[in-house]
């Protein structure tokens, strides 16, 4: 009655009320409550036979108190339903939360291009430079070609500095350039037409053309 049962506990409830007359009796007696209940505020009683007032509607009043503590334990039992409820909504909101912010992250890596890293061998010093250079190279793929994410420290200071892939065929190209800054450090991103694969070194070189580091892919 009013939700009160689950699903295979109704079933089970409809097939026993097919079959015994008294069961058919009490529930013949509730059929009423759920129109009572809609007349009956929260907090409301029903007063004693004797000085009760008509009921709204046309509705008799309770002839004891019986009934009206039945709506009461309804009442509650309906309320203690839909606590339930929203706190399994939260619950779930909650967990949907913690899924996304640890799904979001693995998703995105999944989805990230390619990427080989390589590490350039330093040459021998230059002018403008106090220690070896430490140069890190990402050969990013992208559908152009190749993205090249550079990181170095060490690089020789206050002179440009060149970028230079060398493709199969042994031909140099220069897909960057930048001063050398005070502090030696370097980050920069480069675009180049190549495949990751049809390049087979990155270096580091001055104006001069002295190489500062070289990396073979």
């Amino acid at each position: 009655m009013l939700g009160g049962l689950e699903p295979e506990e109704h079933q089970a409830f409809t097939r026993h009320l097919r079959g015994c007359q008294a069961c058919q009796r009490e529930a013949a007696q509730l059929s009423g409550v759920p129109a009572l209940l809609d007349l009956v505020e929260p907090g409301q009683e029903a007063g004693p036979p004797d000085g009760s007032a008509p009921a709204p509607d046309g509705v008799v009043a309770a002839e004891t108190g019986a009934p009206v503590a039945l709506l009461d334990r309804l009442r509650m039992e309906r309320r203690r339903r839909r606590w339930r409820a929203a706190a399994v909504a939260a619950v779930l909101v909650l967990l949907a939360g913690a899924v996304g912010a640890s799904v979001g992250p693995l998703m995105n890596r999944m989805n990230a291009p390619p990427t080989r890293g390589l590490v350039a061998a330093a040459a021998p010093l230059t002018t403008g430079q106090s220690a070896p250079a430490q140069v890190e190279i990402d050969l990013v793929t992208r559908t152009w070609g190749t993205q090249l994410d550079l990181r170095g420290t060490g690089l020789p200071t206050g002179q440009v500095l060149f970028l230079a892939v060398t493709d199969r065929e042994g031909h140099s190209y220069d897909v960057a350039s930048w001063t050398g800054t005070p502090s030696g450090r370097t980050a920069l991103t480069a675009a180049c037409w190549m495949k990751p694969g049809d390049i087979t070194q990155i270096q580091v070189h001055t104006e001069e053309g002295t190489p500062v580091a070289t990396a073979t892919a």
